[in-house]
C-alpha cells in the first residue's frame, strides 16, 4: 500500500502571525508605573565612621506595619513632619528637647517590613523636604539666589556643592527590631 504525502505546513506564515500577536499585546498592554526615590549613595570613602550619638541629637521615626507614624515613639501626622524635623535640625541647643546643634543631628528612621510603601515614601519625601528647605533658605541668604535656581554653570555648581556640604542630608535608615 503506497503511503500519501501529507502537504508540509508553511512555518513561516505561523512565525510572521506570532510575531504580529505579540507586537499587537506589547502595544496594547499598559506596564505599571513604578514609584521609587532616587538617590545617590555615597561612595565607600565618603562613608563616615561609626559613632555613638546622644539621645537628644536623634530624631527617632517610626513607620509601623499599618502606616502608623511614630515621632520619639508618639503618633504624629506626617503632613507636619517637615517642620518638625527643620525646628530639631536648626535648634542649636536652645530647647533640650531637640538637637544641640544641625552638626550633632540626624534623622533616625525605623520602618517596618510590612508598612505601605506609600506611607514611607510620604515619610521620606516630608525629610527630604526639610533638608531641602534649609538648603533653599542658606542659598538665598549666602548667595541671593534659590538651591532651586541654581543653573548648569560651573559657578553656580559650585555654590550647590557648598549648600549641600552645609547642609548634607542626614538621614539612617535602620532595619526594623
Amino acid at each position: 500500500m503506497a503511503r500519501r504525502q501529507l502537504p508540509e505546513l508553511n512555518a513561516g506564515s505561523m512565525a510572521d502571525i506570532a510575531f504580529i500577536l505579540l507586537l499587537f499585546f506589547l502595544v496594547s498592554t499598559t506596564l505599571k508605573e513604578s514609584k521609587g526615590i532616587p538617590t545617590a549613595m555615597k561612595s565607600n570613602d565618603q562613608i563616615p565612621q561609626p559613632r555613638k550619638w546622644e539621645d537628644r541629637n536623634l530624631l527617632k521615626l517610626d513607620l509601623l506595619a499599618d502606616g502608623t507614624v511614630l515621632l520619639e515613639d508618639e503618633v504624629f501626622i506626617p503632613e507636619q513632619l517637615k517642620d518638625e524635623v527643620i525646628v530639631f535640625l536648626t535648634n542649636e541647643g536652645r530647647d533640650p528637647n531637640y538637637s544641640d546643634s544641625f552638626e550633632e543631628a540626624l534623622v533616625y528612621f525605623t520602618p517596618h517590613p510590612e508598612a505601605p510603601y506609600d506611607s514611607y515614601l510620604e515619610v521620606f519625601s516630608h525629610v527630604k523636604a526639610a533638608f531641602h528647605q534649609l538648603r533653599n533658605n542658606y542659598a538665598i541668604q549666602r548667595y541671593g539666589k534659590a538651591y532651586d535656581l541654581f543653573l548648569d554653570t560651573e559657578e553656580d555648581r559650585a555654590k550647590a556643592r557648598a549648600v549641600r556640604k552645609k547642609y548634607p542630608l542626614k538621614f539612617i535608615e535602620s532595619p526594623h527590631k
